[in-house]
């Protein structure tokens, strides 16, 4: 669908690599809509802000000020992994006030980030790391 229409003004800002498949942006509107469809509300909102927001830290500091790089890992910097992290973990808590399931949450959230390459992130965010919210969320009613 996506592939048959070209907007002239959307077409230029397409990285090479999306002009061929589905773009981050339709890929983060599908994770959503079954993040929000699937999950309580917190959690689906700490997933998809943790998206937005965790993932643009990781690239803007990572590239400002990326220093020590992630061996195997050629284009990922310490300083965008952590940066990334706090701002997961920040957007966790606000959203669910327990910091089990946002540390959860964080940690999924970068760690999918950090080690994504063949699927697109914008998808893979928000599914994993709601789910991991989800399953300590249900860790904790068992007791």
């Amino acid at each position: 669908m996506e592939k048959e229409i070209k907007i002239p003004i959307f077409w230029k800002l397409y990285r090479s690599k999306e002009k061929n498949k589905l773009s981050g942006n339709i890929q983060f509107l599908i994770g959503s809509i079954i993040v929000i469809s699937v999950f309580p509300k917190e959690i689906a909102s700490a997933a998809i802000l943790m998206t937005t927001f965790g993932d643009s830290a990781a690239a803007l500091i990572g590239i400002s000020y990326g220093r020590n790089w992630i061996k195997g890992l050629p284009d990922r910097a310490w300083e965008g992994v952590i940066s990334e992290f706090l701002v997961n973990l920040c957007i966790g808590y606000l959203f669910l006030s327990n910091w089990i399931i946002a540390l959860t949450m964080a940690l999924a959230a970068t760690i999918v980030e950090t080690l994504t390459y063949k699927l697109d992130d914008n998808l893979m965010i928000p599914l994993f790391s709601g789910l991991a919210g989800y399953l300590v969320l249900i860790a904790y009613s068992l007791f």
